[in-house]
């Protein structure tokens, strides 16, 4: 998130000591000036936190890409998902509940239990209690789920993917473990339908989106985005916890808060303070 302090002369949809959206893949943002195109810069309505908008770009935009538009998961079908406690595995969970889909939601330890369904999620797998594809059928029937999204890969993907029904569809967008995701370890389960493993990855999509056909109303398809997201952070779906805020003296202690497991909310950089 950046104000306005320049502007070169051809540009007309923004003013000096506006607030926007700087999409800075280029450069990074961790500065407290950088030169961006003015097409990469996005105004944003004034009632938005700044802690939300500096997080517009990651997690609200991946929820919305993968369920609303790469799966396109219709309401009334299981999603499965792992890293459910994660700050994106919660926004998928209310994204979801909000479109009238139904979540099936893998974490490791029982303790998330209850503050997952108390934020809407319909059923909660503990991975280290069976094998996910034993625990999904139990709760979905022996047919599986027809979508996944996967942030983990490793014996978890592995296992999601085994929970898949025969024309099912999973997505990856993370690696946690490192490790490969096996879909071919069984031949005859992998041989006997058209499920798909998929890759999600944001940096792919956003230059993307206008061809993609995801948005078709004549204006900048990464404008819709934001436009969706602003209206569901406005709802609480898609909003971040906030966590602790780092100057940029202390980029090296906000990298390692940012990193350690069990943090509380989303480390915020924010230039200029000391």
């Amino acid at each position: 998130m950046g104000i306005v302090d320049a502007l070169g002369p051809a540009v007309n949809h923004l003013t000096i000591g506006q607030r926007v959206i700087c999409r800075n893949s280029q450069g990074g943002n961790w500065a407290e000036y950088a030169i961006i195109q003015a097409a990469k810069a996005y105004p944003v309505p004034d009632d938005i936190p700044d802690e939300q908008v500096a997080s517009f770009l990651i997690n609200p935009a991946t929820a919305i890409l993968m369920l609303r538009h790469v799966l396109a998961v219709p309401p009334g079908q299981w999603l499965l998902q792992s890293a459910a406690g994660s700050e994106l595995g919660r926004m998928i969970i209310r994204l979801a509940k909000r479109d009238g889909i139904k979540t099936l939601n893998i974490v490791r330890r029982k303790e998330a239990l209850a503050e997952l369904q108390a934020l809407g999620a319909d059923a909660v797998l503990i991975s280290t209690e069976a094998p996910i594809d034993e625990q999904v059928r139990n709760i979905v029937g022996p047919d599986g789920v027809n979508y996944a999204v996967d942030a983990v890969a490793g014996q978890t993907g592995t296992e999601m993917f085994r929970s898949l029904s025969i024309d099912g569809r999973m997505l990856l967008y993370g690696s946690l473990t490192d490790q490969p995701v096996r879909v071919g370890e069984d031949p005859r389960f992998t041989l006997s339908g058209r499920r798909r493993l998929e890759v999600y990855w944001l940096g792919y999509w956003l230059p993307r989106l206008d061809d993609s056909g995801f948005f078709s109303n004549g204006r900048s398809a990464v404008a819709q985005l934001i436009d969706e997201i602003v209206a569901l952070v406005r709802e609480g779906v898609l909003t971040t916890t906030p966590g602790a805020n780092y100057p940029l003296n202390l980029i090296r202690d906000a990298v390692t808060e940012a990193e350690s497991p069990g943090r509380d909310g989303t480390v915020v950089i924010a230039p200029g303070q000391s």
